[in-house]
């Protein structure tokens, strides 16, 4: 895959044939294909409509906390333990967590993980 492809590429898998990863993104080529061919072995993957439709989803939702990393500073999760609350700053959170999404694809569980890219800035931990 060429760099520009795989700048845009935010979204991987593992190739079930060869192992090697797979970059994709259904946001940034909306003419995207319903088939994602692995460019190592060549094996191609056909991804009915629910797949995109969640992958969109998913994508999205990653690009959405990347572009509002701005406030994690002020931003926490929050967990109840008994009594007492244990708050975790969203900015620790994200940069010790991996976006991964598990979806059944031809019978076996694959999972989908979200590439930070931190050449173009987009890395959480920032």
């Amino acid at each position: 895959m060429d760099t520009t492809k795989k700048r845009n590429a935010n979204l991987e898998f593992k190739c079930r044939k060869c192992g090697f990863p797979v970059h994709f993104s259904v946001l940034e080529n909306q003419n995207l294909s319903k088939t994602i061919k692995c460019e190592k072995c060549e094996k191609k993957y056909v991804l009915g409509a629910q797949i995109l439709e969640q992958l969109k989803q998913f994508e999205a939702l990653c690009r959405q906390i990347q572009e509002s990393k701005s406030i994690f500073g002020q931003a926490a999760i929050a967990i109840d333990v008994g009594p007492h609350q244990v708050k975790i700053p969203f900015q620790l959170l994200l940069t010790r967590l991996s976006s991964v999404l598990e979806l059944n694809v031809g019978g076996e569980k694959t999972s989908i993980g979200f590439r930070v890219n931190t050449l173009n800035g987009l890395s959480l931990s920032n």
